[in-house]
């Protein structure tokens, strides 16, 4: 191989034409390499040997590497493969050049290193282990000997550095990696820098090897030795932080990723110059864990900041890295609903030529989302996708792999006969416990396909999935206001079907704990709208009968001989020195274990369900909360042809199913909804026939009932169930009803350090301003409060009434909190929903659930849509009462749509009787109860008997939610 300049002499740069023939030349090889055209491919590197070696940078590597490899495919066609003179003569010329005197240019340094590397991954691939690992020795043993003999000597640590970055991104050295770590340790100690960016090496090669407990394990003891002997090297930190982030991502800590990745960033974002290469890589990690949290917008803007940057560093590398970017911006849009993103994702799919491991995911979402839709071709493609990805990424048992079965029981539909047992392979895959999302996933698409002839054995394994979603939720974040529609986006289908099952089993005790489940995922979002909420730290799971809990000690021992089998595997596999070698030879041991498994599932599913009395769950009696005498909880389940009423009272649990489809009960509701939002709208007609279909079908249960607790699902929650009409009276004339906000809404603590329960704060605005009309009532609502006999009551109104007066007045830790004046519904936005103050300032949702409301009572939000729902389907409740509920008030009092101001000062004199008629009497005031609520609604309808008011829309719009 000649060179293009002399020995000792710097070479020229290249002139910008000459540069454009070697990129063109050099994409002339890959398109050759792709296509196993070896003659063609060595013609073109043949072409440019001269002109790459006028180039000193990385242009000379980058044409050698294609060199090299053209020559050895050539190599392999003609049946002789490479020897190891072979290499080493490749590889002379190019070593000599960058050999040369360069006067201490650190690129040389770095190309030295890379083309050492290079040399030491051919001798490997090609079977010549022993040549790699003594080439390594030479280069690594000699430094590392003296830079023992003089720790602070920097040229040795710079060459140093370089290698052990090498191993940064390597998939297939775990033994050498493993190696080499031992031997800094020992001979530098194992707090020495190099030997942690070793570490940091080895949790990146565990995590992109499927196992993300053992790469958490790694960054953690880097992180933790980096903090004890080197706490002021903040660029280490950073370093070690950018790859612990992922390892908390890869084990559903997603709330510390994040937080750990916004750490990274703001880092960078601070150095001059910008580090744009660095800022692509944790702008698109921030992405990926924004997708899994469900954060679609957030993912977006992160996706775009990272091909941003990608651009901005001007590196040919980066932009292609930065493609893994444009998937996960795809995926969200997928997941949020954009139209074009199935074919934008796909694309964006298409275009990662060499299939990173981390989109996976990606290509499996979008077969999902194929397959959901019926899009037989893209799901085809996804399938094809996923094969190629799987057989360049992943070990023979890698957890991933259970994605495939999946797919292929989607693509041949459900009543295949052989999907039963494609499952049953993937759930054996997945009991290796390495990824929370693929054990989910396994359990929901086995149980779906069991459920019509083993319904028992589908319970299981939807109970499993259940509990398992509720672990993985442990791992979210609690105070972050654009987070979690994810979950429900991927699970309700599943969760519903689930309920669905058991509630068609008479299992009508464990149906209400799984209905719970599912609104606590509907609802889950609450949990981080206030910072001052409480924090979860676990999930009781679903209740497991004697039989379930019997298969689940029988599965305990499956998962174990997996979970043996898995890491012998991980040990062949690690042993064999090439990728292509790890993902593509056949493990006979492995397919004899996932076989044993999969057939050891069959056998537990097949098993023969017990009598009714031995299937209940010992907790049984404690799935239904203990009711007071007198009260009935109606938990409601919207299927698309059917309704479920689930009715407990202290005599039991019973059903009742009334043949509506959801459409039809959706229409039904929003006439309702049309008529008492309005004044003399005919409200009479919907009364009746949502009494007839949502109470009407269990009022022979109710019999000595007086208080109804409502736990509505889907559009039901728009409902003003005290509107409801039997034809003779409504249904506020014969029950009490409490709403069920949040079903994972905890009681509020007791407070010690409460006033009085007769203590009120109570805050209005009367004035108008060019958005707001004035409200004139308000001032006769705080005034009749002012007269409340044996209460403590204070009030403030327009520019008394400040965010900072209502914080000071929650501070006194009052009973009752009244709040009068406008409220703001954003449908789209917790931050526009707002409560406009008395000075005029607008608190938004966001603030308000900041505020100190532990303690309180009662909120009373005498103010328009303060309990309305934001979601069409009834789905978000980003309302007012919400907020406040999560905030920590035990009960709120709130309007379901906009009320009239006159009428809302008179409703409120009869709410308030009873405390006032007990002050009067000289009695002490108890605190505002449900059944006042009730009470002033009869007063009300007793008051303006066959006249306009009597009309829902002035007295049915306030509801009393909370305990």
């Amino acid at each position: 191989m000649a060179l293009g300049c002399l020995p000792g002499l710097a070479c020229a740069q290249l002139t910008p034409a000459e540069s454009e023939r070697l990129r063109a030349q050099l994409a002339v090889i890959d398109t050759a390499t792709l296509a196993e055209d070896w003659d063609a491919c060595q013609a073109a590197a043949d072409g440019v040997w001269a002109l790459a070696f006028r180039d000193w940078t990385a242009d000379a590597r980058a044409w050698h590497q294609r060199d090299v490899f053209c020559r050895i495919g050539r190599a392999r066609a003609a049946g002789s493969p490479a020897t190891q003179a072979d290499i080493e003569a490749w590889f002379r010329p190019i070593e000599e050049h960058f050999a040369m005197p360069r006067q201490g240019i650190v690129a040389y340094a770095q190309a030295t290193v890379d083309l050492g590397w290079d040399r030491w991954s051919r001798l490997k691939a090609e079977g010549h282990g022993a040549s790699a690992t003594a080439w390594m020795s030479e280069q690594l043993q000699p430094r590392l000997g003296a830079l023992r003999a003089d720790l602070h000597n920097a040229e040795l640590l710079r060459d140093l550095d370089l290698w052990v970055t090498r191993f940064y991104g390597s998939r297939d050295s775990t033994a050498e990696m493993l190696q080499w770590h031992a031997t800094f340790s020992r001979q530098l100690g194992p707090a020495h820098v190099l030997a942690l960016k070793l570490l940091r090496a080895l949790a990146f090669n565990q995590r992109q090897l499927g196992r993300p407990q053992e790469a958490l394990a790694y960054a953690e003891e880097a992180s933790q030795l980096a903090a004890r002997h080197h706490p002021d090297d903040k660029a280490l930190h950073i370093l070690i932080a950018s790859e612990r982030l992922n390892g908390l991502r890869g084990i559903g800590r997603h709330a510390e990723a994040r937080d750990e990745a916004v750490r990274v960033r703001d880092h960078l974002l601070a150095r001059v110059p910008t580090p744009h290469s660095n800022l692509m890589r944790v702008q698109y990690n921030l992405a990926a864990i924004a997708l899994e949290l469900g954060d679609f917008d957030g993912s977006v803007a992160f996706a775009e900041a990272s091909l941003a940057h990608a651009r901005l560093s001007g590196n040919a590398g980066d932009l292609q890295e930065s493609r893994v970017a444009a998937v996960w911006r795809e995926e969200a849009r997928l997941q949020r609903g954009d139209s074009d993103a199935a074919s934008g994702l796909q694309a964006a799919l298409a275009a990662n030529t060499h299939r990173e491991p981390a989109i996976g995911g990606a290509a499996f979402a979008l077969a999902r989302h194929a397959a959901r839709s019926s899009d037989v071709a893209r799901l085809r493609w996804a399938r094809v996708f996923l094969q190629q990805w799987a057989d360049e990424h992943l070990d023979p048992m890698n957890v991933d792999r259970a994605l495939l079965p999946m797919l292929d029981a989607w693509a041949a539909g459900p009543a295949d006969p052989h999907n039963r047992s494609v499952l049953e392979r993937a759930l054996a895959l997945a009991l290796s416990g390495r990824s929370a999302s693929v054990a989910l996933q396994t359990r929901f698409a086995l149980a779906s396909q069991v459920a019509a002839q083993r319904p028992d054995s589908a319970i299981w394994l939807y109970k499993q999935a259940a509990n398992i979603l509720q672990t993985m939720r442990a791992g979210l974040p609690q105070d972050d206001a654009g987070l979690q529609r994810a979950w429900l986006a991927d699970h309700e289908s599943d969760l519903r079907a689930f309920i669905g099952l058991l509630i068609d089993q008479g299992r009508l005790a464990e149906a209400q704990q799984a209905i719970g489940v599912l609104r606590s995922e509907e609802l889950h979002e609450y949990s981080r709208r206030s910072r001052s909420a409480p924090r979860r730290t676990g999930h009781a799971p679903l209740s497991m009968t004697t039989q379930e809990r019997q298969l689940d000690t029988a599965l305990q021992l499956v998962a174990a001989q997996v979970q043996a089998a898995s890491r012998s595997a991980d040990a062949r596999a690690d042993a064999r020195a090439v990728w292509r070698q790890r993902t593509r030879t056949v493990d006979p041991e492995v397919d004899a274990s996932l076989a044993a498994a999969a057939a050891a599932l069959h056998t537990l599913l097949s098993t023969p369900a017990l009598g009714a009395a031995q299937q209940a769950p010992p907790s049984a009696a404690n799935i239904a909360p203990a009711l007071p005498a007198g009260t009935a909880r109606l938990q409601y389940f919207v299927r698309a042809d059917s309704l479920d009423i689930v009715v407990s009272t202290r005599r039991g649990v019973q059903r009742a199913r009334v043949d509506v489809a959801a459409t039809e009960l959706n229409r039904m509701v929003h006439s309702l909804r049309s008529a008492v939002s309005t004044p003399g709208g005919d409200a009479r007609a919907p009364a009746l026939r949502l009494h007839a279909w949502l109470v009407g079908p269990v009022a022979a249960k109710l019999a000595g009932v007086h208080r109804l607790q409502v736990a509505a699902d889907g559009a039901l929650r728009y409902v003003p169930f005290a509107a409801l009409h039997d034809g003779q009276r409504y249904l506020a004339e014969r029950y009490t009803v409490l709403s069920e906000l949040a079903a994972d809404t905890p009681p509020a603590a007791p407070n010690i350090h409460a006033r009085p329960s007769q203590t009120v704060r109570a805050f209005g605005r009367t004035l108008p301003d060019a958005s707001h009309a004035a409200l004139p009532g308000v001032q006769q609502e705080l005034q009749d409060l002012a007269r409340l006999r044996g209460a403590q009551v204070q009030t403030l109104q327009d520019q008394g009434f400040t965010t900072e007066a209502l914080r000071q007045g929650l501070l006194a830790q009052p009973a009752v909190v009244h709040l009068a004046s406008h409220f703001v519904l954003d449908a789209a936005s917790e931050e526009n929903s707002y409560l406009l103050m008395g000075d005029g300032q607008r608190l938004s949702l966001t603030r308000i659930g900041a505020l100190p409301w532990q303690g309180v009572q009662l909120a009373l939000l005498s103010a328009c849509d303060s309990g309305v729902q934001t979601s069409g389907q009834g789905r978000e409740l980003a309302g007012f009462a919400a907020t406040l509920q999560r905030a920590g008030v035990a009960n709120v009092l709130a309007t379901l749509w906009p009320i009239a101001d006159g009428a809302t000062a008179t409703w409120m004199q009869d709410f308030y009787a009873p405390w006032r008629q007990r002050g009067a009497a000289g009695a002490t005031p108890k605190a505002p109860q449900a059944q006042w609520v009730a009470q002033a609604q009869r007063q009300w309808l007793r008051r303006y008997a066959g006249t306009a008011l009597a009309h829902p829309h002035y007295w049915a719009a306030f509801a009393w939610m909370g305990s």
